[in-house]
């Protein structure tokens, strides 16, 4: 009876070290998720459409910063004596901090994913670089993910666990290439929901996961509940109990 007794403590004690706080979330509804996604959709046409007027000074840059950024959108491909001049400005004073974007994103964001991908999600026509933000005209590329309207993502289906929740859809893709599954995530933070991940999220500021490390964090849950299992069966076998 002792040792059932303990491996009972053992279990509780190592899903109490194991279980995170979370804030009681309430029902997530397809009126949420379409609030966050218009708000996703908003900085995508800013960031990959170049709907840039309201950010710029159009006051053009040295040629030694605006060859820095060319290079980082492509690098090695032009030297300083062949780049294409002209189109990348200083950002008006009220939002040339970084700060101002991280509070811009974190209004549909979680902190979390913002501070994880911001140098990836601030890489078009608002550019971070070495620390200073900068401008592109004209930068317009094709996302693999643009969603114009709510209505457009066919399939939409929400399902939630506490303070988690996730959309899927299916998303048409450009040029007549069919449709295509994604899934946005959803967390309910101390301000309400956000969106904190997913391919449906990634996939429109380009962000491209390591698929040998998405699981590494379920990887070390287990191999540290192991661990405490395993420290607590030897410790009841030490003591004779």
């Amino acid at each position: 009876m002792k040792k059932i007794l303990s491996f009972i403590i053992c279990i509780t004690i190592s899903v109490s070290l194991l279980t995170l706080s979370s804030f009681a979330a309430p029902e997530f509804t397809m009126k949420d998720a379409e609030k966050l996604v218009a708000d996703l959709e908003e900085i995508a046409d800013i960031l990959l459409e170049g709907q840039i007027n309201e950010f710029t000074t159009f006051e053009e840059v040295t040629d030694e910063i605006a060859f820095k950024v060319i290079n980082l959108h492509e690098p090695g491909r032009y030297t300083i004596d062949n780049y294409p001049k002209g189109g990348i400005y200083y950002t008006a004073e009220q939002c040339k901090s970084s700060e101002y974007w991280i509070e811009r994103l974190n209004t549909f964001l979680t902190s979390e994913y913002t501070a994880e991908h911001f140098s990836e999600i601030l890489d078009g026509g608002i550019t971070y670089c070495d620390g200073e933000i900068f401008v592109i005209d004209g930068f317009a590329v094709q996302s693999s993910a643009g969603y114009d309207t709510f209505d457009d993502l066919k399939n939409k289906k929400i399902t939630q666990n506490g303070d988690t929740a996730y959309l899927e859809f299916l998303d048409e893709l450009p040029y007549d290439r069919g449709y295509v599954e994604r899934k946005i995530e959803f967390k309910y933070t101390e301000n309400g929901w956000r969106i904190s991940g997913g391919n449906g999220a990634d996939a429109v500021f380009g962000i491209s996961k390591n698929p040998n490390t998405a699981d590494a964090g379920a990887v070390l849950t287990i191999c540290l509940f192991t661990s405490i299992l395993g420290m607590c069966i030897a410790l009841s076998k030490k003591k004779g109990i």
